[in-house]
């Protein structure tokens, strides 16, 4: 047990500062260490380590290999250690129990002197450990899917060693990641909770192609995509009676084949609740549009949205009602609508009708004045100029 401690306590410093590799430019992912069956260091991908003498290597890096053909998101990484690396590991044992039994009481001038010496015979000891357990991990034997990626020969750190491997692994297993290939800021995510149109949105999201044109109109690409993935996930777990959270929305499309940034995903799921596709919950309030003040504060804090639940949106308008309420928008106003989203196209059908429940009621007043007929059909249309005010944008 001391010396699996050891060994364990040794490829942590080696490890340190954790290994990492920024993926097309958009996010670092870092390499995780594992080592006997313990995770050392969390991280994007594991690097499974195993520790072998020379009798067995052999043996134990075929199993690494038939390993690697079935765990397929994972690397394993096996070191061949001989009988100077273990005496290393009992001198460095040593030194810490015979320090740790001297730190328990009152030292004189010569037990000082002793200590002092037992702690550099410790510091040599160390360090000799870390350099030869350092020597088997660059000698020894690295298989990825059944494939030998051990580093070249020649290879004397182990730092960018790993970087490498993962350069070459990560377009394996995260091969959806550029799907969501973005780096998001929070003012990126303010502009879609405040913008009236989706024309002046953040570049962002044209490079996650998050908005498309219908019939020249803007409107979000939630028919493929990374949208399309979001909102089959969510209407997947709605099916079973279960309702997605922003927390497992974040945890199910960071790992693979994803790895998308928690912003990325946060970002997107604000684009389906905008795009009327599904609505959010938070704290006992159903929230149905992106543009209220408790949907901003729901999105913008970081715990809130994990604890904020998703489902899709009973009724709301899909992309070709949003086509057809464009053109009859034309044909009644002279004019086309700024985007093919349901809020955008209820706050301007919102602000035309407004001004014309004013002259029906003006109209409706005067017919009742005069006895003239025509007061039935007037009030009807006033009801439903007056009902477009309170009702949800899908509703309108």
């Amino acid at each position: 047990g001391d010396e699996v401690r050891i060994h364990q306590k040794t490829l942590a410093e080696l490890w340190a500062p954790q290994p990492s590799h920024l993926f097309q430019g958009a996010k670092a992912f870092k390499a995780g260490l594992v080592f006997g069956g313990k995770t050392i260091e969390e991280g994007d991908l594991a690097v499974h380590v195993t520790l072998s003498d020379p009798e067995r290597f052999g043996d134990q890096a075929e199993q690494a290999r038939e390993r690697s053909r079935s765990e397929k998101d994972a690397v394993f990484w096996v070191g061949e250690i001989d009988e100077n690396f273990a005496r290393d590991v009992e001198e460095l044992h040593r030194s810490d129990e015979m320090l740790s039994r001297r730190s328990h009481g009152t030292q004189g001038r010569s037990e000082a002197t002793l200590a002092a010496e037992e702690r550099r015979r410790r510091q040599r000891s160390q360090e000799e450990v870390r350099r030869r357990l350092k020597d088997a991990l660059l000698s020894g034997s690295v298989y990825f899917r059944g494939n030998d990626r051990s580093p070249p020969e020649g290879t004397r750190e182990l730092k960018p060693a790993v970087e490498q491997l993962l350069e070459r692994v990560l377009p394996e297993v995260f091969n959806r990641f550029e799907d969501g290939a973005a780096r998001v800021k929070l003012k990126d995510l303010e502009a879609l909770l405040s913008a009236e149109n989706l024309r002046g949105l953040p570049s962002v999201f044209s490079e996650l192609q998050l908005v498309t044109t219908q019939s020249g109109q803007d409107a979000f690409n939630t028919e493929s995509g990374p949208l399309a993935e979001l909102l089959a996930r969510i209407r997947n777990r709605a099916d079973y009676g279960d309702p997605t959270s922003g927390k497992s929305l974040a945890e199910d499309f960071a790992r693979e084949p994803y790895g998308w940034d928690f912003e990325v995903v946060r970002l997107m799921a604000a684009s389906l609740l905008r795009a009327g596709q599904v609505e959010m919950r938070s704290q006992n309030q159903t929230i149905e549009s992106a543009r209220t003040l408790e949907a901003k504060n729901v999105l913008t804090n970081n715990n809130r949205f994990r604890q904020a639940t998703f489902r899709p949106r009973s009724g709301g308008p899909d992309a070709t009602e949003l086509v057809d309420a464009s053109g009859h928008f034309e044909r009644i106003f002279g004019k086309a609508v700024r985007d093919l989203e349901a809020g955008s196209i209820a706050m301007e059908l919102r602000a035309e009708m407004g001004p014309i429940g004013d002259r029906l009621r003006q109209m409706m007043v005067r017919l009742a004045t005069e006895s003239l007929p025509g007061r039935e059909t007037l009030a009807r249309a006033e009801k439903l100029a007056s009902e477009l005010q309170s009702v949800t944008d899908s509703q309108a």
